[in-house]
């Protein structure tokens, strides 16, 4: 998660979205790219589920690595380094 100011790991956190909530606890927290990124642990009990809720920023590490495939196969290779003239 990200926000706009630090929060202390250890910190009890409840996230709010339409009719629900996700309650856990912040385990760390590193400033990056302009704003604090938060690592929660949701509590025993406590799901989420995209049937419930979709950040609109959310990630799924399993796109990125298709995407990068693709334009890895779309990309032209890299040239290989010419032979260094030798010299007599």
């Amino acid at each position: 998660m990200q926000i706009e100011c630090a929060v202390l790991p250890g910190t009890h956190i409840a996230v709010h979205y339409g009719d629900g909530q996700l309650v856990g606890v912040v385990r760390y927290c590193m400033f990056r790219d302009g704003g604090h990124f938060l690592g929660i642990q949701l509590e025993d009990g406590c799901r989420w589920s995209t049937k419930h809720f979709v950040p609109q920023h959310l990630v799924d590490p399993r796109q990125l690595v298709e995407l990068a495939m693709i334009r890895h196969q779309k990309s032209p290779g890299i040239p290989e380094p010419s032979e260094p003239a030798l010299s007599k």
